[in-house]
């Protein structure tokens, strides 16, 4: 069944709208690892004509300037990496409450499902709520200190935290605010967080 959802736009328009509904697509052709007939072949099928050259002159023209526009983000993005700094604190807890504590927090956060609190262990025995959910303690915290421009630079966290998950270390808690990004782990994978993160510095 042809679809009838492009109308009458340009057929540079259709092809540029029909990439941007899936973002694999847009992947791939940012990675120039696609197909063009193929992938022309189904574009035309889903406008219901016969303009296949056209078709694949849009999606050739939409590859480049995809793939320009994914190498400045990463340019940008890696300057802000390369210029951040990290810092460790050891003897960790973390409280999870459903109701606000008067507790002297590293950091803390709101959200629909509670408090968070970040702070040191040390402080962890003196807190007595009966709204308590959950304590946390045997933890480190690291905090990546960038430029300002963190805040603008799309793709920074996101490198920082898959690079950890692509070797299955696990992230307890994180907070991000202004230039600092508090990443806390359990003791036993602090010590290769910092090897993968200090890596990622020197990229």
């Amino acid at each position: 069944m042809k679809s009838k959802a492009f109308g009458s736009i340009s057929v540079s328009e259709k092809v540029r709208l029909y990439i941007k509904g899936k973002p694999y697509l847009q992947e791939a052709l940012e990675r120039n690892i696609v197909n063009y007939s193929a992938l022309a072949r189904v574009i035309e099928g889903e406008m219901g004509g016969k303009k296949f050259d056209a078709v694949k002159a849009a999606l050739m023209r939409l590859g480049r300037r995809f793939a320009n526009e994914r190498r400045n983000a990463e340019q940008r993005m890696l300057k802000v990496v390369r210029s951040s700094r990290l810092e460790m604190r050891d003897r960790i807890a973390v409280i999870i409450s459903g109701g606000r504590l008067d507790v002297p927090a590293i950091a803390s956060a709101k959200s629909a499902s509670g408090y968070t609190y970040i702070i040191d262990e040390r402080d962890a025995d003196n807190v007595k709520n009966r709204n308590l959910l959950k304590v946390q303690t045997g933890l480190s915290m690291i905090t990546i200190i960038s430029q300002e421009s963190l805040e603008d630079t799309p793709g920074v966290i996101a490198y920082f935290l898959s690079s950890l998950a692509a070797e299955n270390i696990n992230v307890v808690e994180f907070v991000s605010c202004y230039r600092d990004t508090l990443l806390v782990f359990k003791d036993a994978n602090v010590t290769k967080a910092i090897e993968i993160l200090s890596g990622n510095l020197k990229v």
